[in-house]
C-alpha cells in the first residue's frame, strides 16, 4: 500500500513480469489477514444486530480486474497481446480466489445481498454482484478470450450474475450479453448516454437496469424510450441537505413516468 499525502491510499502492483507473475501462489482463503477481517466485521454487526440482518458485501472485481491490481497494467496489457498464456495462469488464480471467497462469504452470511454497487437491495438467493471495469481497454474479442469465460463459470457456479461497469464500454455490450442468466446491470453514463443499453438489453428477457445518478431527465427518457417489458430499478442517492420530504416528492415524479 502507498500512502499519498493529500488523497487516499492505494495499492501498489506487486508483479512487473511473467516470472513474478508464474512464482504467485493461490494463498489459502483463511491465511489472508484482509479477507478474514471482512467476515471479522460482518460478525461484529451480526452480534449487534442480530442474525436476520440484511447484510451488504464489500466492493467485488472479477478476477481479471484483480489481476490488472495484482500485474502492473501497463506490462500486464502487453502481455495479452505478446505472451497471453502467463496472464491467463494469473487470472486464474485470481478468479480461484475469488469464487472461495464467494462460497464462504455466502455460506457464513446468508440473509447478504450480494450487490455492492449501487446500494440496493438484492435477493441474498441470486448471483454475486462484481465490477467488470477493465474491459473498457479492450477489443471485443480479447473481452471474450480473456474475461467472458470466469462470467460464464461465476454464473454457472451460484446460478446468475450481475455486474456493474464503470468503464467506457459500449463496444462491450453485445459480449455482455453472451454472460448466461445474466440478471442484473448497473452502468454510469458513457459518451452516448443511457439509451445504448436499451439497444442490447430490452425486454422482459433482459436483464433489470439498475441505475443510480441518474438525472430525473433521463430517467424520464429511458422509461419512455425502453421496450414493453424492460425492468428499471432507479435508486436515488440522498445528499446531506435532502429530507424525507424531497424523498416523496422524488418517488411521487417517478411514479408519475410508469
Amino acid at each position: 500500500m502507498h500512502v499519498f499525502a493529500d488523497s487516499n491510499p492505494c495499492a501498489l502492483p506487486l508483479v512487473h513480469s511473467t516470472e513474478e507473475a508464474d512464482r504467485l501462489q493461490v494463498p489459502d482463503l483463511w491465511s489472508v489477514r484482509s479477507l478474514c477481517r471482512i467476515f471479522e466485521l460482518g460478525d461484529l454487526v451480526r452480534r449487534e444486530l442480530g442474525p436476520e440482518t440484511d447484510f451488504g458485501i464489500c466492493d467485488l472485481q472479477t478476477g481479471f480486474d484483480i489481476a490488472n491490481l495484482v500485474w502492473n497494467k501497463e506490462d500486464l496489457l502487453c502481455a495479452m497481446a505478446l505472451d497471453p498464456e502467463p496472464v491467463k495462469r494469473l487470472h486464474a488464480k485470481c478468479a480461484r480466489l475469488l469464487k472461495t471467497f464467494l462460497i464462504e462469504i455466502r455460506k457464513e452470511f446468508p440473509t447478504m445481498s450480494p450487490c455492492h454497487c449501487p446500494g440496493n437491495w438484492v435477493p441474498p438467493t441470486l448471483g454475486p454482484w462484481v465490477s467488470n471495469d477493465e474491459v473498457g481497454a479492450l477489443s471485443s474479442a480479447m473481452f471474450e478470450e480473456f474475461c467472458l469465460p470466469e462470467l460464464v463459470d461465476l454464473s454457472a457456479t451460484f446460478g446468475g450474475v450481475a455486474m456493474h461497469c464503470c468503464a467506457d464500454a459500449e463496444h462491450q455490450l453485445p459480449s455482455f450479453n453472451k454472460i448466461p442468466d445474466f440478471y442484473a446491470f448497473n452502468r454510469v453514463q458513457a459518451k452516448r448516454g443511457y439509451l445504448p443499453l436499451l439497444e442490447h438489453f430490452a425486454g422482459s428477457e433482459a436483464p433489470v437496469h439498475v441505475l443510480s445518478w441518474v438525472p430525473d431527465a433521463d430517467m424520464r427518457c429511458l422509461i419512455q424510450e425502453s421496450p414493453a417489458g424492460t425492468r428499471f430499478v432507479f435508486v436515488r442517492m440522498a445528499g446531506p441537505k435532502d429530507t424525507w420530504e424531497d424523498a416523496v416528492r422524488w418517488l411521487d415524479t417517478a411514479r408519475g413516468l410508469l
